[in-house]
């Protein structure tokens, strides 16, 4: 497990874009998009497995590592409420720990429908809250901290019923975020002060108090989920 900003800085890395792609069986050459690719190594990877992959992330920091990565990578600034592409155009859509940090969910779901072709794939993993009781604690946290907008596994397949896409698969991959947790804190000394680094680089000001028992009583787990954009 790897909390390099350069490479994945999320629970399960690539071993997890892996066994998603395991999951998915997309076609020789599809069209695959990372949306929030951060430095873009599940865009590099996708294009080793001959994949016509790109990424997208509203971030100029992190489009210059991915460049820095590999500078033939095809990589754009976007946000994933206003994706730059034309409607029904893409195989699949990834999410590698990137939904529960946006807050209009609506309107990402209604752009990943609309990019997507019939039966095309979302992929997403990420957090997510095991009991209804934990949204308030969520309050406590930064705005743009991972835990942010997380819900519940029935919460998002209700979106995702919403916004017609049908549920193919559903796996919970917790201990992963287990061992994320644990090199956490052996980088930054706890996760709190991880947080609170990640506020602290966005201006943001928290209470490592507040976000220690926010956590606590979150108890969040980790999820991989892959969708199929129904045919109307």
């Amino acid at each position: 497990m790897d909390v390099d900003a350069t490479c994945c800085m999320r629970p399960g890395g690539l071993a997890l874009t892996k066994i998603a792609l395991s999951r998915c069986s997309f076609p020789f050459g599809a069209r695959i998009l990372d949306v929030g690719c951060g430095s873009a190594a599940t865009v590099e990877y996708l294009i080793g497995q001959q994949f016509r992959a790109l990424g997208v992330d509203p971030s100029y920091t992190n489009l210059r590592q991915g460049y820095g990565r590999n500078a033939s990578l095809p990589l754009i600034s976007a946000v994933g409420e206003d994706l730059p592409f034309s409607d029904c155009t893409l195989d699949g859509v990834f999410f590698e720990c990137v939904l529960s940090i946006i807050r209009d969910t609506e309107k990402v779901l209604s752009e990943c429908r609309r990019i997507l072709k019939d039966e095309g794939r979302l992929v997403l993993s990420d957090l997510y809250l095991t009991h209804p009781g934990q949204t308030n604690a969520i309050s406590s946290l930064p705005s743009n901290c991972c835990l942010a907008h997380a819900m519940t596994k029935e919460e998002l397949l209700g979106k995702l019923n919403a916004h017609g896409f049908q549920l193919a698969l559903w796996e919970d991959h917790s201990p992963a975020l287990k061992a994320f947790v644990a090199q956490l804190v052996f980088s930054y000394g706890s996760v709190e002060k991880f947080f609170c680094r990640v506020a602290q680089d966005n201006g943001d000001s928290v209470n490592p108090q507040e976000i220690k028992e926010a956590i606590t009583r979150i108890k969040p787990g980790y999820y991989l989920l892959i969708a199929q954009k129904a045919v109307c």
